[in-house]
């Protein structure tokens, strides 16, 4: 069994935290204030083409209250998308954090001994050192953390503005597109059964 001050490699909140800086979505944690609030704008903007694009499909703007209501879905699917990016992105910072707040790490080993159950893999509760702890908290008090607090509100807000501008649209209401019933003429004499023919009529009237 390791000893607290043994040093391991594979350090799985370091691991987790190169990973944040490799990922296209979850590096934005490291941008500045307005970079960042440009990429959210550019993910709220996507959001809200395709959800205009769609509400319309649904109620045409043929009148105020539907061109309202298709703004106002528009502008909640544009949110909604926004809430699950900020989710998944507040998520991996906030485990991430947690991991280098904590004074230990569980390491899986594997023994020599491999006739036991357990194949011979065993995990334990790695206690980091003292330079670790310096680290990790130094990384957490000045980096994530800070991240954590500006992505929970943002998060906060586009919720927020998502179930109002869902609760607006479903207010103000609108007149839904109804598929129009395709009617096949049928020429005089026949009748619909089950099986269409020539009606009595059709032979009366070539006599």
């Amino acid at each position: 069994r390791r000893s607290c001050t043994d040093e391991v490699e594979d350090f799985a909140a370091i691991t987790e935290y190169k990973s944040l800086k490799e990922s296209p979505v979850m590096s934005w944690g490291f941008l500045k204030e307005n970079e960042l609030l440009i990429r959210m704008v550019g993910v709220w903007a996507l959001g809200f083409g395709l959800g205009v694009w769609f509400e319309y499909l649904v109620f045409p703007p043929n009148s105020i209250a539907n061109i309202v209501v298709g703004g106002l879905f528009g502008v909640a699917i544009a949110f909604t998308v926004l809430v699950g990016v900020l989710f998944s992105a507040l998520g991996s910072w906030d485990r991430v954090n947690k991991m280098l707040m904590r004074d230990g790490y569980v390491v899986e080993g594997r023994g020599g001994n491999q006739a036991s159950g357990d194949m011979g893999f065993n995990t334990y509760l790695q206690c980091k050192s003292e330079k670790e702890t310096k680290r990790d908290r130094l990384l957490s008090g000045t980096v994530t953390e800070p991240v954590v607090g500006r992505l929970r509100t943002y998060l906060l807000a586009s919720m927020a503005a998502s179930v109002t501008s869902w609760s607006g649209g479903a207010y103000v209401g609108g007149e839904m597109s109804v598929a129009e019933e395709v009617q096949f003429e049928r020429p005089a004499g026949y009748y619909i059964g089950p099986r269409d023919g020539p009606g009595l009529d059709y032979f009366v009237n070539r006599g």
